[in-house]
C-alpha cells in the first residue's frame, strides 16, 4: 500500500488488515471526521474536519489513537507510519520527543503535561480486519 494513501474511515468500516501492520514497528495511518471520535463530539463546530489517526501493532495488541501530539497537536510520526522510538519501546512526537506507552498512550516523558494521554480511537478486531468502531 502506498504510504501517501490516507483513506477516510467512519464507523463500521475496515481500517486495514493486520497484516498491515508490523510489531513495534509500521503503523498504518488513516483519517477519520471528527463526528466519530467520542470526546469530539458536540464540542467542535465542524463535525467533518478530518484527523489524522494511526493504528499500530505492539506486544502482540492493537491499538489505535489520533496522530497527534498531546503536548501540541501536530501530528507524530517521523516518517509515515514509523511512530516508534529507536528502542521500539514507545511511541514517540518527533517534534517533542515526548514518549507514550504504546497500549494505553499515557505520557511518560516530555513536555507533556501532567496525565497527558493521546486520544484513543475505538477499533474492533475481527480475524484478522480491523475497523473502526
Amino acid at each position: 500500500m502506498s504510504e501517501e494513501f490516507e483513506p477516510l474511515v467512519t464507523h463500521g468500516q475496515l481500517i486495514c488488515e493486520v497484516s498491515d501492520l508490523e510489531e513495534a514497528g509500521q503503523g498504518f495511518r488513516f483519517q477519520l471526521a471528527t463526528r466519530d471520535i467520542v470526546p469530539f463530539e458536540g464540542l467542535l463546530d465542524e463535525p467533518d474536519e478530518l484527523l489524522p489517526a494511526f493504528v499500530i501493532l505492539f506486544d502482540g495488541g492493537i491499538y489505535a489513537y489520533l496522530n497527534r501530539c498531546a503536548h501540541i497537536p501536530m501530528e507524530m510520526d517521523w516518517n509515515p507510519g514509523q511512530f516508534f522510538d529507536d528502542d521500539q519501546q514507545h511511541i514517540i512526537c518527533s517534534t517533542h520527543n515526548a514518549l507514550y506507552l504504546p497500549d494505553s498512550g499515557q505520557c511518560v516523558l516530555g513536555p507533556c503535561p501532567k496525565g497527558s494521554k493521546l486520544i484513543a480511537v475505538p477499533i474492533d478486531v475481527v480475524g484478522q480486519k480491523i475497523y473502526l468502531r
